[in-house]
């Protein structure tokens, strides 16, 4: 029900409503304040009016009322923000202007009188010629307006991104359609990404990926992995589940490659398997030797005429339940951007789907030197630094 009119109001307190009508507006009295006080003071009004005389009719009644509650004039929300503008901008303006003449010694200020509150702040008894005034406000105005149009940050990298555009500012400032529920540590990741560095591991992860760096792999120059067998995955990197899928780079002339597998922290082997001539190998299901939160090492012995040619290690490291579930819950906060993806795998060491997050940036931004930066710095990273070559396909 809206408010209720002072007639409304009379009409009750005469007892001319109807029973319906008397009873909405005992209702709407009972939950709006407003409409309580005024009728409480239309009240007390007829009481005034007819002390010592005849009780007034009703439309004298009104007439009364109306001047002690004069209607409100309608405002629109344009009108009410310039009054509210011009009152304080004006009142700003006038005490900048008094200021400014008090310090040059020619005028004094005096307190306004409780009738001009709200229109001035001060008033100059004696004045000085307004240009001086004028030219105050004008320097402190171009002194506000040289703090609003100071430059902002430099984009330094933009990129097109499944989400929309992301950039990096001078600041290493990230600038994205942000999600709901991110953590800051996949931000700064992102930012890392875009900047050409290395991307840190992921909170707690980095002993995990330390690990994956063999310290007794034997370094190998291109001519030697021409006569011997290259690991290409997975190497030095992390898998979600085992088993994994064995792949390396054959020899020629090699009449069987024999699979070698121990655990990183034990030099015995836990497997030594003939994968044949083929150049892959998968890991028996039936076999529950691989366990989560492991690391483990691999290596592929050539067979060929002239003896048997072994490669250099790599290591992979087996996801266990907590990590694997973390991983998940912030792989769905990230997968509308595609390059989030690729700092958080990055993150985690999981180069292989790295390399597939960083095909998906570049389809998106052909040509671009930023992400041609970011190719080789995954290339390295994915190849470990030991000997390993990634797998990369023009990284």
């Amino acid at each position: 029900m809206p408010h209720a009119d002072i007639q409304t109001l009379l009409r009750e307190q005469q007892g001319v409503l109807s029973p319906q009508e008397a009873r909405e507006l005992a209702e709407h009295l009972s939950l709006c304040r407003e409409c309580a006080g005024r009728a409480k003071a239309l009240r007390r009004l007829r009481e005034d009016l007819s002390v010592g005389r005849e009780p007034l009719p009703l439309g004298e009644l009104i007439r009364q009322a109306q001047r002690l509650f004069p209607r409100k004039r309608r405002v629109s929300g344009l009108g009410r923000l310039w009054a509210f503008f011009r009152l304080r901008l004006g009142g700003v303006a006038e005490a900048l202007l008094a200021l400014f003449r008090v310090s040059m010694g020619r005028a004094a200020l005096t307190p306004v009188s409780p009738e001009t509150k709200g229109k001035a702040l001060f008033r100059v008894s004696m004045g000085r010629p307004a240009l001086l005034g004028a030219c105050a406000v004008v320097v402190v105005g171009f002194g506000l307006l040289l703090l609003w149009a100071r430059p902002g940050p430099r984009i330094l990298v933009r990129l097109s991104d499944t989400s929309g555009t992301i950039a990096l500012t001078d600041h290493n400032a990230l600038v994205w359609p942000r999600q709901t529920g991110l953590p800051a540590w996949c931000a700064a990741r992102a930012a890392e990404l875009l900047s050409g560095r290395a991307v840190a591991p992921a909170p707690g992860f980095a002993g995990v990926l330390d690990q994956l760096q063999p310290a007794s792999a034997v370094l190998s120059g291109p001519g030697e992995q021409q006569v011997k067998p290259v690991l290409l995955s997975p190497a030095c990197t992390v898998v979600r589940s085992a088993p994994p899928w064995f792949r390396w780079r054959g020899v020629t002339g090699a009449t069987n490659y024999q699979f070698l597998l121990s655990r990183a922290s034990d030099t015995s082997l836990m497997a030594d398997i003939p994968a044949g001539v083929v150049t892959n190998f998968s890991w028996p299901a039936a076999r529950r030797d691989l366990r989560p939160g492991e690391t483990y090492a691999w290596q592929i012995e050539a067979s060929v005429r002239s003896g048997t040619k072994i490669s250099v290690p790599a290591r992979f490291y087996v996801l266990n339940a907590s990590e694997l579930s973390e991983l998940d819950g912030t792989e769905k906060l990230c997968r509308r951007s595609a390059v989030m993806m690729l700092a958080l795998h990055e993150s985690w060491g999981l180069w292989d789907e790295a390399v597939r997050d960083l095909e998906a940036v570049r389809g998106l931004n052909p040509g671009s030197d930023a992400v041609s930066r970011i190719g080789k710095e995954l290339a390295h990273r994915r190849g470990g630094g030991e000997g390993v070559p990634s797998d990369t396909g023009g990284l």
